[in-house]
């Protein structure tokens, strides 16, 4: 989920993910819904896991 900077959520869509062996997944998708009449800046990416789970870091970035 990712929250912009006036507070919307929006959801990933199409997701997947891309497993690098036991300790690193990369999970990649687009942002919701926004246009390019209207950009989104964002402030907060919330990650959640069903499972027990350490997060060592966090690296993001931004595509076409």
């Amino acid at each position: 989920m990712l929250v912009t900077t006036d507070g919307r959520r929006d959801t990933l869509t199409e997701v997947r993910l891309d497993r690098r062996g036991e300790s690193v997944v990369s999970l990649i998708g687009r942002a919701g819904p926004g246009t390019t009449a209207e950009p989104r800046s964002y402030r907060v990416l919330e990650l959640w896991s069903e499972v027990p789970l350490r997060l060592d870091g966090i690296r993001g970035a931004v595509g076409p």
